[in-house]
């Protein structure tokens, strides 16, 4: 038995335009103007902590580290209400991870996603019970 560790955004799914909207409508609940889609994209897919200091950079200007609980709370709850609104499987991931579990490998997933969110994002793309393990940003000290 062997175990395969895939990532999530961008290897199996494409979220951006999802994650895009979440910011977008954040940013909107606390009054911050709007940004182009094309400004806030390079910053989807690298984690949260960048996501929410680049995308929310005025927040943290006038608020400080104070900001980050509320917005991490708000994006969170945001992003999950709408995480596979337009985020779907990439072609042929959902027979290659049928296939290589019916083969008996176990599946794992390893992201910067939250774990929380990835588990749900997983399960929106009716894959979830194909991985025994998720590890997200926030389940271990240090995300990868």
């Amino acid at each position: 038995m062997s175990v395969i560790a895939f990532d999530l955004d961008g290897t199996l799914e494409d979220s951006r335009v999802d994650m895009v909207r979440s910011v977008e409508r954040v940013r909107g609940t606390y009054g911050l103007a709007n940004l182009e889609s094309s400004l806030i994209r390079p910053h989807v897919n690298r984690g949260m902590e960048h996501l929410y200091r680049t995308c929310f950079a005025e927040l943290f200007a006038a608020e400080g580290e104070a900001a980050y609980g509320d917005l991490k709370e708000r994006y969170e709850a945001d992003y999950g209400a709408h995480i596979a609104d337009h985020t779907r499987l990439y072609e042929g991931v959902a027979a290659a991870l049928e296939s290589l579990h019916s083969e008996g490998q176990q599946l794992a997933l390893v992201t910067n996603k939250p774990e929380g969110l990835s588990r749900a994002l997983l399960d929106a793309l009716g894959v979830a019970q194909l991985f025994r393990a998720v590890i997200g940003g926030d389940t271990c000290q240090m995300s990868k």
